[in-house]
């Protein structure tokens, strides 16, 4: 989630292809492990998560399939990204 918040805001006018191709790439990555999440009993350290699991699938999957059409569309990408900055906020390492 980090990357995809982190290649929003490198953003000037326009996505270039070399960020949309790694928007696409960081979110075919969160695909796979919700996926891998929501099998069987498998659980995270991440109540809201766990129950929603479903949800939060649908809208990976949502995500990435408006930044593959053409033309794309990065508001539900960039969405994702800011849902999680509720509650967890990003500290950088000085």
């Amino acid at each position: 989630m980090d990357k995809l918040d982190r290649t929003f805001l490198q953003v000037t006018n326009e996505v270039t292809p070399a960020q949309r191709e790694t928007i696409i790439n960081e979110l075919n990555k969160m695909e796979k492990i919700a996926f891998s999440l929501g099998a069987g009993t498998q659980t995270t350290n991440h109540l809201f998560l766990d129950q929603h699991i479903d949800q939060f699938k649908q809208d990976v999957r949502h995500a990435r399939q408006s930044v593959e059409a053409e033309p794309a569309n990065f508001y539900l990408a960039g969405r994702l990204a800011g849902s999680c900055l509720g509650c967890h906020v990003q500290r950088d390492a000085e």
